[in-house]
C-alpha cells in the first residue's frame, strides 16, 4: 500500500513539473504588403507655360529702360521655346504657332531698343574730337582773258573764245572756244548751246560739241558750227 501511494505521488510530481510546458503553434506567413502605384505626372501644358512667360515679358517691357531690354528679349525667347514644345498633333498647336509669330515681333522690338541703348552708350564713351575743317579749294590762277564757269556737276571750268576766222570743217559760221577744267573731265566734256537769230532774237537751232577726254590743266578746243549767222544763247555744260 505504501509503495502504491509513493508511485502515485511520484507521477503527480512528474505531471506537476510538466504543467508549465505548452505546445508551440506553427507561425502564420506574413501577409504581402499592397503595392500602390504612384499617379502618372500630368503632362506639361506648354501653351499655358509659354503664354505665362510671354505675359511676364510684356509686363517687363512696360517699364524697361537701358539694359532691361536685354532681359525682356530673353523673356520672349523663353516663351517661344515653350510654345515650340507644343506637339504638332496637339489641339493647341495652331494657337501656339500664332503666339510664336506674335512674340517674334515683340522680340524684334526688344532687340532694337537694346541695340539703340548700346549705340547710345558707345556714343557717350567716344572721345570728343574737334572736326577738322575742310580746306578751301585752291584758287584757280588763270591768265587774262579766261572766263570761269561751272558745269552742271559743279566742276570748275574756264573758257576763252577764239576769233571766228575759220571753222575746222571749212564752214563760214562757227564759234570756237579754248576750254580747261580745273580737275579735268576724264570721261568727257559735253557742251550744248542755243543758236539765236541775230535779227529776230528767236531760237533757230542747237549746236553742240564733245571732247572725249580733258585732263587737269589741259586746253581743249570746242567748235560750234551755226551753219549761218547766229548768236549763242543758253548753254548746257557737262563734265564727266
Amino acid at each position: 500500500m505504501t509503495n502504491t501511494k509513493a508511485a502515485i505521488i511520484a507521477v503527480c510530481l512528474l505531471l506537476a513539473s510538466c504543467g508549465g510546458l505548452t505546445t508551440a503553434e506553427p507561425e502564420q506567413p506574413a501577409e504581402a504588403a499592397e503595392v500602390v502605384e504612384a499617379p502618372a505626372p500630368e503632362p506639361t501644358n506648354y501653351l499655358a507655360q509659354g503664354k505665362a512667360e510671354g505675359y511676364s515679358a510684356a509686363v517687363a517691357a512696360q517699364t524697361a529702360t537701358g539694359n532691361d531690354w536685354n532681359d525682356v528679349g530673353l523673356g520672349w525667347d523663353a516663351a517661344m521655346r515653350s510654345l515650340g514644345n507644343v506637339p504638332a498633333d496637339s489641339p493647341d498647336y495652331a494657337e501656339a504657332q500664332t503666339k510664336i509669330q506674335e512674340y517674334i515681333a515683340n522680340r524684334e522690338v526688344a532687340s532694337v531698343r537694346y541695340n539703340d541703348h548700346l549705340a547710345e552708350l558707345k556714343a557717350r564713351q567716344a572721345p570728343t574730337t574737334t572736326p577738322t575743317p575742310t580746306p578751301e579749294p585752291t584758287a584757280w590762277q588763270l591768265s587774262p582773258g579766261w572766263t570761269q564757269m561751272r558745269s552742271e556737276e559743279g566742276k570748275a571750268l574756264a573758257y576763252i573764245p577764239r576769233d571766228p576766222i575759220a571753222c575746222r570743217d571749212g564752214g563760214d559760221y562757227c564759234f570756237e572756244f579754248d576750254v580747261m577744267a580745273q580737275e579735268g573731265c576724264p570721261n568727257g566734256l559735253y557742251v550744248e548751246f542755243q543758236l539765236i537769230d541775230p535779227n529776230t532774237k528767236a531760237v533757230i537751232g542747237m549746236g553742240n560739241d564733245l571732247l572725249p577726254v580733258l585732263l587737269p590743266g589741259q586746253v581743249g578746243l570746242l567748235s560750234i558750227n551755226t551753219r549761218g549767222p547766229a548768236n549763242i544763247g543758253e548753254d548746257t555744260v557737262r563734265c564727266y
